[in-house]
Protein backbone atom coordinates (compact mmCIF):
# COMPACT_ATOMS: atom_id res chain seq x y z
CA UNK A 1 0.00 0.00 0.00
CA UNK A 2 0.94 3.68 -0.48
CA UNK A 3 -0.29 5.91 2.10
CA UNK A 4 -0.42 9.64 2.61
CA UNK A 5 -0.92 10.72 6.50
CA UNK A 6 -2.27 14.14 7.48
CA UNK A 7 1.19 15.36 8.50
CA UNK A 8 2.72 14.66 5.11
CA UNK A 9 3.81 11.03 6.01
CA UNK A 10 4.58 8.97 3.08
CA UNK A 11 4.48 5.19 3.64
CA UNK A 12 5.09 2.79 0.83
CA UNK A 13 5.11 -0.45 2.68
CA UNK A 14 4.21 -4.38 2.74
CA UNK A 15 3.21 -4.34 -1.40
CA UNK A 16 4.70 -7.91 -2.34
CA UNK A 17 4.64 -6.92 -6.35
CA UNK A 18 5.83 -3.36 -6.36
CA UNK A 19 9.05 -2.95 -8.48
CA UNK A 20 9.61 0.82 -8.51
CA UNK A 21 8.13 3.93 -7.67
CA UNK A 22 8.78 7.42 -8.73
CA UNK A 23 7.05 10.88 -7.48
CA UNK A 24 9.23 13.43 -9.72
CA UNK A 25 7.65 16.26 -8.25
CA UNK A 26 7.13 15.90 -5.08
CA UNK A 27 9.88 18.40 -3.27
CA UNK A 28 8.73 18.29 0.59
CA UNK A 29 7.62 16.08 3.19
CA UNK A 30 6.88 17.39 6.42
CA UNK A 31 6.70 13.69 8.19
CA UNK A 32 8.07 10.10 7.00
CA UNK A 33 9.07 8.63 3.92
CA UNK A 34 8.92 5.17 5.15
CA UNK A 35 9.47 2.23 2.24
CA UNK A 36 9.75 -0.90 4.39
CA UNK A 37 8.91 -4.24 3.55
CA UNK A 38 8.14 -4.51 -0.47
CA UNK A 39 9.85 -7.89 -1.29
CA UNK A 40 9.96 -6.92 -5.51
CA UNK A 41 11.01 -3.69 -5.08
CA UNK A 42 14.30 -3.14 -7.07
CA UNK A 43 14.56 0.95 -7.12
CA UNK A 44 11.90 3.92 -6.41
CA UNK A 45 13.06 8.04 -7.56
CA UNK A 46 12.19 10.93 -5.74
CA UNK A 47 14.34 13.07 -7.76
CA UNK A 48 12.57 16.51 -6.23
CA UNK A 49 12.74 15.77 -3.03
CA UNK A 50 14.91 18.39 -0.43
CA UNK A 51 13.51 17.77 2.75
CA UNK A 52 11.75 15.43 4.79
CA UNK A 53 11.35 14.59 8.37
CA UNK A 54 12.45 11.20 8.68
CA UNK A 55 13.90 9.03 5.77
CA UNK A 56 13.40 4.86 6.25
CA UNK A 57 13.91 2.34 4.09
CA UNK A 58 14.04 -1.31 6.28
CA UNK A 59 13.91 -4.54 4.73
CA UNK A 60 13.39 -4.12 1.29
CA UNK A 61 15.58 -7.08 0.33
CA UNK A 62 15.81 -6.56 -3.34
CA UNK A 63 16.17 -2.78 -3.37
CA UNK A 64 18.95 -1.79 -5.33
CA UNK A 65 19.21 1.54 -6.08
CA UNK A 66 17.33 4.89 -5.20
CA UNK A 67 17.62 7.86 -6.57
CA UNK A 68 17.00 11.37 -4.13
CA UNK A 69 19.72 13.84 -5.59
CA UNK A 70 18.06 16.93 -4.06
CA UNK A 71 17.82 16.07 -1.00
CA UNK A 72 19.62 18.46 1.37
CA UNK A 73 17.75 18.02 4.83
CA UNK A 74 16.31 15.15 6.94
CA UNK A 75 15.04 16.79 10.11
CA UNK A 76 15.42 14.03 12.17
CA UNK A 77 16.35 10.30 11.41
CA UNK A 78 17.54 8.42 8.25
CA UNK A 79 17.85 4.65 8.32
CA UNK A 80 18.48 2.28 5.28
CA UNK A 81 18.30 -1.56 7.22
CA UNK A 82 17.78 -4.71 5.47
CA UNK A 83 18.29 -3.55 1.93
CA UNK A 84 19.98 -5.52 -1.44
CA UNK A 85 21.74 -1.75 -1.81
CA UNK A 86 25.61 -1.66 -3.41
CA UNK A 87 26.18 1.97 -3.06
CA UNK A 88 24.32 4.99 -1.53
CA UNK A 89 24.99 8.44 -3.02
CA UNK A 90 23.65 11.84 -1.13
CA UNK A 91 24.99 14.42 -3.16
CA UNK A 92 24.04 17.34 -1.63
CA UNK A 93 22.59 16.40 2.37
CA UNK A 94 24.44 18.88 4.62
CA UNK A 95 22.31 17.96 8.30
CA UNK A 96 20.74 14.63 9.28
CA UNK A 97 18.53 16.38 12.70
CA UNK A 98 18.90 12.77 14.90
CA UNK A 99 20.22 9.19 13.89
CA UNK A 100 22.00 8.20 10.87
CA UNK A 101 21.54 4.39 10.28
CA UNK A 102 23.38 2.15 7.65
CA UNK A 103 22.82 -1.39 8.96
CA UNK A 104 22.85 -4.83 7.53
CA UNK A 105 23.01 -3.83 4.19
CA UNK A 106 24.33 -7.19 2.75
CA UNK A 107 25.61 -5.99 -0.77
CA UNK A 108 26.55 -1.94 0.19
CA UNK A 109 29.73 -1.74 -1.27
CA UNK A 110 30.48 2.49 -0.93
CA UNK A 111 28.38 4.64 1.07
CA UNK A 112 29.37 8.86 -0.13
CA UNK A 113 27.47 12.17 1.51
CA UNK A 114 30.33 14.36 0.41
CA UNK A 115 27.64 17.58 1.19
CA UNK A 116 27.27 16.11 5.12
CA UNK A 117 28.55 18.69 7.78
CA UNK A 118 26.15 17.55 10.79
CA UNK A 119 24.36 14.80 12.59
CA UNK A 120 22.20 14.90 15.36
CA UNK A 121 22.48 18.33 16.41
CA UNK A 122 18.70 19.66 15.78
CA UNK A 123 16.66 16.26 16.37
CA UNK A 124 14.18 16.44 19.20
CA UNK A 125 16.94 14.75 22.13
CA UNK A 126 14.47 11.26 22.64
CA UNK A 127 14.66 10.73 18.64
CA UNK A 128 18.47 11.60 18.78
CA UNK A 129 20.10 7.59 18.46
CA UNK A 130 23.21 6.87 16.69
CA UNK A 131 25.29 7.43 13.66
CA UNK A 132 25.66 3.50 13.27
CA UNK A 133 27.24 2.16 10.44
CA UNK A 134 27.00 -1.52 11.33
CA UNK A 135 27.07 -4.85 9.75
CA UNK A 136 27.75 -4.08 6.36
CA UNK A 137 29.59 -6.99 5.21
CA UNK A 138 30.77 -5.84 1.56
CA UNK A 139 31.27 -2.17 2.74
CA UNK A 140 34.93 -0.67 1.67
CA UNK A 141 34.15 2.77 1.91
CA UNK A 142 32.28 5.39 3.86
CA UNK A 143 32.38 9.06 2.25
CA UNK A 144 31.95 11.60 5.13
CA UNK A 145 35.01 14.14 3.80
CA UNK A 146 32.33 17.42 5.42
CA UNK A 147 31.15 16.31 8.45
CA UNK A 148 32.47 18.65 11.16
CA UNK A 149 30.15 17.93 14.12
CA UNK A 150 28.07 14.85 15.90
CA UNK A 151 25.64 15.40 18.37
CA UNK A 152 24.65 11.56 18.63
CA UNK A 153 27.15 8.37 19.03
CA UNK A 154 29.26 7.40 16.35
CA UNK A 155 29.33 3.44 15.69
CA UNK A 156 31.31 1.79 12.91
CA UNK A 157 31.36 -1.86 13.94
CA UNK A 158 31.16 -4.59 11.77
CA UNK A 159 32.27 -4.20 8.66
CA UNK A 160 34.09 -6.84 7.56
CA UNK A 161 35.45 -5.52 4.18
CA UNK A 162 36.02 -1.76 5.49
CA UNK A 163 39.68 -0.31 4.66
CA UNK A 164 39.64 3.27 5.48
CA UNK A 165 37.66 5.60 7.58
CA UNK A 166 38.56 8.86 6.35
CA UNK A 167 36.48 11.98 8.67
CA UNK A 168 39.57 14.35 8.36
CA UNK A 169 36.93 17.20 9.06
CA UNK A 170 35.52 16.12 12.33
CA UNK A 171 35.77 18.37 14.95
CA UNK A 172 33.71 16.89 17.67
CA UNK A 173 31.74 13.74 19.35
CA UNK A 174 29.05 14.42 21.53
CA UNK A 175 28.18 11.03 22.46
CA UNK A 176 30.86 8.17 22.44
CA UNK A 177 32.78 7.22 19.31
CA UNK A 178 33.51 3.66 18.46
CA UNK A 179 35.18 1.87 16.00
CA UNK A 180 35.73 -1.99 16.57
CA UNK A 181 35.21 -5.15 14.60
CA UNK A 182 36.27 -3.54 11.03
CA UNK A 183 38.49 -6.54 10.57
CA UNK A 184 40.33 -5.43 7.41
CA UNK A 185 40.65 -1.68 8.50
CA UNK A 186 43.67 -0.34 7.75
CA UNK A 187 43.17 3.34 8.28
CA UNK A 188 41.75 5.39 10.25
CA UNK A 189 42.20 9.39 10.15
CA UNK A 190 40.79 12.20 12.67
CA UNK A 191 43.35 14.76 12.28
CA UNK A 192 41.15 17.63 13.23
CA UNK A 193 38.99 15.82 16.38
CA UNK A 194 39.33 17.92 19.38
CA UNK A 195 37.19 16.30 22.16
CA UNK A 196 34.29 13.29 22.87
CA UNK A 197 31.50 14.02 25.16
CA UNK A 198 31.59 10.49 26.32
CA UNK A 199 33.26 7.37 25.84
CA UNK A 200 36.02 6.35 22.61
CA UNK A 201 36.76 2.80 22.23
CA UNK A 202 38.75 1.49 19.71
CA UNK A 203 38.44 -2.33 19.45
CA UNK A 204 39.17 -5.34 17.53
CA UNK A 205 40.67 -3.83 14.33
CA UNK A 206 42.81 -6.59 13.68
CA UNK A 207 44.66 -4.94 10.54
CA UNK A 208 44.79 -1.17 11.83
CA UNK A 209 48.55 -1.01 12.12
CA UNK A 210 49.15 2.83 13.62
CA UNK A 211 46.47 5.83 14.21
CA UNK A 212 46.65 9.08 14.94
CA UNK A 213 44.44 11.50 17.09
CA UNK A 214 46.93 14.65 17.16
CA UNK A 215 44.13 17.85 18.17
CA UNK A 216 42.20 15.43 20.69
CA UNK A 217 42.18 16.98 23.86
CA UNK A 218 39.57 16.05 25.79
CA UNK A 219 37.86 12.25 26.05
CA UNK A 220 34.41 12.75 28.18
CA UNK A 221 34.66 9.23 29.69
CA UNK A 222 36.40 6.24 29.29
CA UNK A 223 39.62 5.66 26.92
CA UNK A 224 40.53 2.09 25.29
CA UNK A 225 42.61 0.86 22.94
CA UNK A 226 42.50 -3.29 22.88
CA UNK A 227 42.33 -6.15 20.89
CA UNK A 228 44.51 -5.49 17.86
CA UNK A 229 47.08 -7.55 16.24
CA UNK A 230 48.46 -5.93 14.09
CA UNK A 231 48.53 -2.20 15.68
CA UNK A 232 52.20 -1.02 16.19
CA UNK A 233 52.15 2.38 17.62
CA UNK A 234 49.47 5.58 17.74
CA UNK A 235 49.68 9.01 19.27
CA UNK A 236 47.30 10.89 21.85
CA UNK A 237 49.85 13.58 22.41
CA UNK A 238 47.96 16.43 23.02
CA UNK A 239 44.88 14.40 25.25
CA UNK A 240 44.99 16.44 28.55
CA UNK A 241 41.47 15.23 30.31
CA UNK A 242 39.92 12.37 30.46
CA UNK A 243 36.44 11.40 32.60
CA UNK A 244 37.19 7.66 32.65
CA UNK A 245 39.38 5.10 32.57
CA UNK A 246 42.55 4.93 30.02
CA UNK A 247 42.55 1.20 28.83
CA UNK A 248 45.46 -0.38 26.44
CA UNK A 249 45.44 -4.09 26.73
CA UNK A 250 45.73 -6.86 24.11
CA UNK A 251 47.73 -4.81 21.15
CA UNK A 252 50.01 -7.86 20.73
CA UNK A 253 52.29 -6.18 18.31
CA UNK A 254 52.06 -2.29 20.16
CA UNK A 255 56.06 -1.00 20.69
CA UNK A 256 54.95 2.57 20.92
CA UNK A 257 52.17 4.86 22.29
CA UNK A 258 52.48 8.68 23.11
CA UNK A 259 50.14 9.92 25.95
CA UNK A 260 52.60 13.20 26.60
CA UNK A 261 50.09 15.98 26.96
CA UNK A 262 48.32 13.72 29.80
CA UNK A 263 47.93 15.78 33.33
CA UNK A 264 45.45 13.16 35.20
CA UNK A 265 43.21 10.22 35.01
CA UNK A 266 41.31 8.36 36.70
CA UNK A 267 42.64 5.42 35.80
CA UNK A 268 45.20 3.76 33.34
CA UNK A 269 45.66 0.31 32.93
CA UNK A 270 48.70 -0.87 30.08
CA UNK A 271 48.22 -4.92 29.82
CA UNK A 272 49.43 -7.73 27.90
CA UNK A 273 51.22 -6.31 25.23
CA UNK A 274 53.60 -8.18 24.14
CA UNK A 275 56.20 -6.59 22.30
CA UNK A 276 56.21 -2.86 24.41
CA UNK A 277 59.35 -2.76 25.41
CA UNK A 278 58.82 0.95 27.62
CA UNK A 279 56.67 3.34 27.42
CA UNK A 280 56.23 7.23 29.58
CA UNK A 281 53.81 9.31 30.31
CA UNK A 282 55.59 12.91 31.23
CA UNK A 283 53.42 15.03 32.65
CA UNK A 284 51.29 12.60 34.22
CA UNK A 285 50.71 13.87 37.74
CA UNK A 286 47.96 12.09 39.41
CA UNK A 287 46.31 8.74 39.12
CA UNK A 288 42.99 9.23 41.23
CA UNK A 289 41.96 5.62 41.24
CA UNK A 290 44.35 2.37 39.71
CA UNK A 291 47.17 2.92 38.15
CA UNK A 292 48.31 -0.95 36.73
CA UNK A 293 51.20 -2.38 34.50
CA UNK A 294 50.27 -6.15 33.75
CA UNK A 295 51.42 -9.09 32.01
CA UNK A 296 53.28 -6.89 29.38
CA UNK A 297 55.73 -9.75 28.36
CA UNK A 298 58.81 -7.60 26.82
CA UNK A 299 58.51 -4.69 28.60
CA UNK A 300 61.65 -3.44 30.21
CA UNK A 301 60.59 -0.02 32.11
CA UNK A 302 58.54 2.38 32.17
CA UNK A 303 58.61 6.04 33.15
CA UNK A 304 55.75 8.17 35.52
CA UNK A 305 58.91 11.19 36.35
CA UNK A 306 55.94 13.54 37.57
CA UNK A 307 53.36 11.06 39.28
CA UNK A 308 52.74 12.48 42.91
CA UNK A 309 49.88 10.46 43.70
CA UNK A 310 48.00 7.14 43.30
CA UNK A 311 45.58 5.25 44.66
CA UNK A 312 46.52 1.83 43.76
CA UNK A 313 49.95 1.10 41.80
CA UNK A 314 49.80 -2.62 40.44
CA UNK A 315 52.87 -4.08 38.70
CA UNK A 316 52.47 -7.22 38.11
CA UNK A 317 54.05 -10.26 36.07
CA UNK A 318 56.28 -8.15 33.42
CA UNK A 319 59.12 -10.61 33.15
CA UNK A 320 61.27 -8.64 31.28
CA UNK A 321 60.85 -5.20 33.84
CA UNK A 322 64.16 -4.43 35.04
CA UNK A 323 63.41 -0.71 36.18
CA UNK A 324 60.39 2.05 36.64
CA UNK A 325 60.81 5.28 37.87
CA UNK A 326 58.42 7.58 39.66
CA UNK A 327 60.74 9.80 41.42
CA UNK A 328 57.96 12.15 42.81
CA UNK A 329 55.19 9.40 43.68
CA UNK A 330 54.84 10.38 47.51
CA UNK A 331 51.48 8.76 48.35
CA UNK A 332 49.23 6.09 47.64
CA UNK A 333 46.22 3.78 49.60
CA UNK A 334 47.64 0.45 48.02
CA UNK A 335 51.02 -0.61 46.34
CA UNK A 336 51.90 -3.77 45.19
CA UNK A 337 54.73 -4.86 42.68
CA UNK A 338 55.11 -8.64 42.72
CA UNK A 339 56.30 -11.07 40.08
CA UNK A 340 58.20 -9.49 38.24
CA UNK A 341 60.97 -11.75 37.28
CA UNK A 342 63.30 -9.35 36.44
CA UNK A 343 63.32 -6.75 38.68
CA UNK A 344 65.44 -5.90 41.37
CA UNK A 345 63.51 -6.30 44.95
CA UNK A 346 66.16 -3.71 46.71
CA UNK A 347 64.56 -1.45 44.01
CA UNK A 348 61.04 -1.85 44.85
CA UNK A 349 62.17 -1.34 48.24
CA UNK A 350 63.69 1.93 47.57
CA UNK A 351 60.13 2.57 46.33
CA UNK A 352 58.27 2.22 49.54
CA UNK A 353 60.52 4.29 51.27
CA UNK A 354 60.35 6.74 49.23
CA UNK A 355 56.52 6.98 49.50
CA UNK A 356 56.81 6.43 53.41
CA UNK A 357 58.78 9.00 53.69
CA UNK A 358 56.41 11.46 51.87
CA UNK A 359 52.85 11.04 53.02
CA UNK A 360 53.02 7.72 53.03
CA UNK A 361 50.85 4.32 51.98
CA UNK A 362 47.43 4.19 53.53
CA UNK A 363 46.55 0.44 53.68
CA UNK A 364 48.41 -2.88 51.58
CA UNK A 365 52.09 -2.98 50.45
CA UNK A 366 52.97 -6.22 49.28
CA UNK A 367 56.48 -6.74 47.25
CA UNK A 368 56.44 -10.32 46.51
CA UNK A 369 58.31 -12.49 43.30
CA UNK A 370 60.72 -9.84 42.21
CA UNK A 371 64.59 -10.53 41.64
CA UNK A 372 66.25 -10.87 45.13
CA UNK A 373 69.66 -11.56 43.55
CA UNK A 374 70.46 -7.74 43.33
CA UNK A 375 72.57 -5.24 45.02
CA UNK A 376 71.31 -1.41 44.57
CA UNK A 377 73.54 1.37 45.35
CA UNK A 378 72.66 5.20 45.15
CA UNK A 379 74.28 6.89 42.04
CA UNK A 380 74.03 10.88 41.56
CA UNK A 381 70.76 10.57 43.88
CA UNK A 382 68.86 7.33 42.58
CA UNK A 383 69.47 3.62 43.40
CA UNK A 384 70.92 1.57 40.56
CA UNK A 385 70.60 -2.06 40.89
CA UNK A 386 73.38 -5.00 39.85
CA UNK A 387 71.98 -8.23 39.38
CA UNK A 388 73.58 -11.44 39.63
Amino acid sequence: SVRVFGRGDLLVEGNASLVSFDFPVLTQLGGDLRVEDNLALTSFNLVALAEVFALEALENAALTSFELPALTTVTQGLRLYGTALTSVDFPVLSRVGGELVLLRNAALISAAFPALTEVGLQGEPNWRGDMWIGHNDALTSVELPALVRLGVKLKVERNLALTSLDLSELIEVTGNLEVKHNAALTSLKLPALTRTGSHLYLRLNHALTAFELPTLVEVGGQLWVTDHDALISFALPELNEVGGDLLFDNNISLTSFDISGLTMAPGLKVSRNQALHSFTAPALERVDRDLVVLENVGLASFEVPGLTAVRVLKVENNPALTSFEAPELATARNLWVVDNDALAQCLVVGLVAQIQAGEGIERDVMTEGNNDNCACEEIEGGLEAVCE
